[in-house]
């Protein structure tokens, strides 16, 4: 009873409770976005000097406008786009959260030994936001309940930056209120540039992987 009482509580809280009882902010467009370095399987996002992915003001392909956002503080990130976000006072609602948009390559676990760059991609957002206050836009649940959300910091959009580093690929699977079109431009510029996982020989989606270790 307690679980389900907190996802109903998180729905609403990312859907405009918490744009009213807390700090609502504007989130970012997807624009300015620096290059990382990925180099002996390590990365960080937002240093270097890429070429900026280009977008237009943020409404999704509907031409809606983002819900309100929230403040969050970022406990950690499990892996490249799975985070442990604090909310409210003091931080005291934890929740797990899904970034929009993006999958990218599994780490070790129960699973399998892991795919190349997995752990690069962990570093890289772990790197970008953890321990910092980041602003929270919710676009949709998964399967398992979790909000699936972009992340801002200091008018960076984290998801957006992992893939113009090639350190994810775009998720292509149904998504409410995302625009993909700018994910999708970041991929193309991260595969001509070979940067990351596109550089890598014989690359195996995460999905592709994740189906291979369930046989």
């Amino acid at each position: 009873m307690r679980w389900v009482i907190l996802v109903t509580g998180v729905t609403g809280i990312l859907g405009g409770i918490i744009g009213t009882r807390w700090r609502q902010e504007t989130f970012p467009a997807p624009g300015v976005v620096a290059r990382s370095q990925v180099n002996g399987g390590s990365a960080s996002v937002g240093s270097g000097n890429a070429a900026s992915p280009q977008a237009g003001p943020h409404t999704d392909a509907g031409g809606r406008q983002p819900d309100a956002n929230a403040s969050a503080l970022v406990h950690h990130c499990h892996d490249g786009d799975t985070c442990r976000l604090g909310f409210g006072p003091g931080q005291s609602v934890w929740l797990n959260v899904r970034l929009a948009g993006i999958d990218t390559p599994e780490i070790k676990g129960r699973g399998g030994p892991g795919q190349p760059l997995g752990d690069a991609a962990r570093e890289a957002i772990n790197a970008a936001a953890k321990g910092k206050v980041v602003s929270v836009r919710q676009v949709d649940l998964d399967q398992y309940n979790r909000p699936i959300v972009e992340l801002a910091v200091d008018g960076r959009i984290l998801n957006l930056e992992l893939v113009e580093q090639g350190l994810a690929e775009v998720y292509r699977g149904a998504t409410k209120r995302l625009d993909r079109a700018p994910y999708l431009a970041s991929e193309e510029r991260a595969r001509r540039a070979k940067r990351g996982i596109w550089g890598l020989s014989g690359y195996q989606s995460p999905k592709a992987y994740r189906r291979s270790k369930s046989h």
